[in-house]
């Protein structure tokens, strides 16, 4: 269940006015909310799967830029962490995930890719959600998101 945090604002003088704030903290998400309500709903929402695990070859999609050359490049490597659980963020999915209903509205992760520049050999580190990368078994590529299609823990 959440946890309810309160805090005195205010001076210690006996003339200043106090204030009490209370907050409500999803134990999903670590999310502070002013709402008992809020925050219980929050609690309610699905946690996504997680669809690699540190140490997993992956191919990120999307083209990154090399600071040095200025061209592009599609970044291979190896995760190098899985956050927790972390809040929906309904306009990120919907605008540039393509708004999956099973990622809608549902706790997500966050997955840390450690790779290397191929064009200046710096090493770099990226964090991106499951849709955005390839898990690369076998030799062969599977999307994380047909990985992870029926992967969501209520």
């Amino acid at each position: 269940m959440m946890q309810k945090v309160v805090h005195h604002k205010g001076g210690q003088n006996m003339k200043a006015k106090r204030k009490i704030v209370t907050t409500y903290i999803c134990k999903t998400c670590k999310t502070a909310y002013s709402s008992k309500k809020a925050c219980e709903a929050c609690e309610k929402l699905p946690v996504e799967a997680a669809v690699a695990k540190v140490g997993d070859k992956v191919t990120i999609l999307e083209q990154r830029e090399c600071l040095m050359s200025n061209k592009h490049y599609i970044a291979r490597g190896v995760i190098s962490g899985v956050s927790g659980a972390l809040p929906p963020d309904t306009e990120y999915e919907l605008k540039w995930l393509g708004g999956r209903p099973d990622r809608l509205n549902t706790h997500v992760r966050s997955y840390g890719v450690a790779y290397k520049c191929p064009r200046c050999g710096e090493k770099r580190e990226h964090f991106v959600f499951a849709p955005e990368f390839v898990v690369q078994k076998n030799g062969s590529a599977k999307k994380s998101e047909k990985n992870h299609a029926t992967g969501i823990k209520h």
